[in-house]
């Protein structure tokens, strides 16, 4: 559509002049992409210099940019732009509202003293970007939104005089990030819900913690209880957590996802849930310098994200919750690393004989938190992955499935007391001892034994890796 017409010569009506075009030669494309997220931005390079101060060719240029751009969206290339040029901005205001019915935004920054500048189109449904940020020297324009933001004490310095003829343009696109992403899917969803047009269930899966989006932990309560009371009583909100760390887990890694079950969250919360006097502790130390009822791993926010709280500082109960919850979650779904032909921790959980059986599922889960598929707690050789995974199949005690390998603590009393210990390697038997009373707590609302849809998993706490 463009191609003879950004070279064409034009004459202004009733100049003597002779024609000119509007490029010299028609403007590139390029396309920008993150390596590691495989986010995708348009990049159009543009020169203005030998135009002088011809205003006609300026405006000119504009138009075709913004009709080429336009059509190129219509084509189905709706990916951000980002124009840059000397001089001045090289979209005109006017212009560029063409775009506004393609849904997109635009705008700009410039130098007002040395002429560097760029504009830029954002599309409201597909951009990755979510801001953009700016040397001292630039200065934004027609940003209603204050998406462009100046970094003031970093400017282009006088040195670059000496490697080219124009001041550059500075700038660094920051991509959304998955928190973000999430943040606006679940708002958008919960419009939805508002105006009556969620499916059934939605809304639960889009209650997040407090400090996220809705009140999960409204009813939430803690004083006085045991570990057993503490999940009678807190049923309902353990519930809409774990609904909302599954929706998540469905954002980021796709609906054929692992869910966090009901039995892995009581099983965790039985076997690692912090106590004084005989009762849950919110504000509990753990025996690696955690804080908090469950305690949170070092690499917390590998997990959970950069939102995550400091894992050894107080933290509210709800935030304590949401984030090891996350991390469970994360466990059973986000691909690690290769060992053994096996993507961990993910592929553990698509085993034969243990997707989808409930128990196996928790106890393996389990397992992977305290260590027992971690080389840094074998003495010697690798990790006898072949024979866990049959040892969970087919339901062996644990103190069984590690004896005669190299693992620190096989063959000692650590892996057989009968009382939670300190050490985060003690799980089997309070799992194994209070199984039946689980089997009788859970309410079938939130069955224990409601099969997970899908499949995958991941990699363990920090404080057992040492990795």
């Amino acid at each position: 559509m463009m191609e003879q017409v950004w070279t064409r010569s034009i004459r202004q009506a009733g100049s003597d002049a002779p024609g000119r075009p509007v490029f010299e030669a028609a403007p590139a494309i390029y396309r920008l992409r993150s390596a590691k997220s495989g986010a995708e931005v348009n990049l159009v390079p543009i020169n203005f210099r030998k135009l002088g101060s011809d205003e006609l060719r300026r405006r000119l240029a504009s138009k075709f940019l913004v009709h080429a751009i336009d059509g190129a969206i219509g084509s189905g290339d709706t990916h951000d732009w980002l124009l840059g040029g000397d001089f001045r901005p090289p979209l005109a205001r006017d212009d560029s509202r063409v775009l506004a019915d393609r849904k997109y935004q635009s705008m700009a920054a410039k130098d007002e003293v040395r002429g560097g500048a760029f504009s830029y189109l954002r599309s409201s449904g597909h951009s990755p970007v979510g801001r953009i940020f700016v040397t001292g020297d630039l200065s934004p324009i027609d940003d209603p939104e204050h998406f462009i933001e100046v970094v003031n004490n970093r400017t282009v310095d006088k040195y670059i005089k000496q490697l080219a003829d124009n001041r550059p343009v500075v700038l660094r696109l920051s991509l959304v990030s998955r928190k973000d992403a999430l943040a606006e899917g679940a708002i958008e969803a919960l419009f939805e819900v508002a105006l009556g047009g969620a499916r059934p269930g939605q809304g639960d899966a889009l209650r997040l913690e407090r400090s996220e989006i809705g009140q999960w932990s409204d009813d939430l309560r803690s004083d006085g209880l045991t570990k057993e009371e503490f999940l009678r009583v807190n049923t309902e909100s353990l519930a809409r957590l774990r609904a909302a760390v599954n929706q998540l887990l469905r954002n980021e890694h796709g609906t054929g996802i692992q869910s966090l079950t009901a039995a892995d969250l009581w099983v965790l919360v039985l076997a690692e849930a912090g106590l004084k006097n005989g009762l849950v502790d919110p504000d509990a130390r753990h025996s690696l310098g955690e804080r908090g009822l469950l305690p949170l791993p070092a690499n917390i926010r590998y997990w959970a994200g950069n939102g995550a709280p400091q894992w050894d500082q107080p933290m509210p109960l709800a935030t304590n919750l949401y984030h090891y919850a996350l991390y469970l979650g994360q466990l059973k779904n986000k691909a690690v690393k290769q060992v053994s032909g096996r993507m961990l921790y993910r592929d553990l959980f698509r085993e034969s004989h243990i997707s989808g059986v409930a128990e196996r599922e928790a106890k393996l889960l389990a397992g992977i938190v305290h260590g027992y598929f971690v080389k840094a707690n074998y003495s010697g050789g690798p990790v006898p992955f072949d024979d866990l995974i049959q040892g969970y199949r087919a339901d062996a005690p644990v103190d069984r499935m590690l004896a005669g390998t190299n693992y620190v603590h096989a063959g000692t009393s650590i892996l057989t007391k009968a009382r939670r210990e300190r050490t985060c390697l003690r799980i089997w038997t309070p799992i194994r001892t209070k199984w039946n009373w689980l089997r009788r707590s859970i309410p079938r609302s939130t069955s224990l034994f409601s099969a997970a849809q899908g499949s995958k998993a991941s990699k363990p706490s920090a404080r057992s890796m040492k990795e």
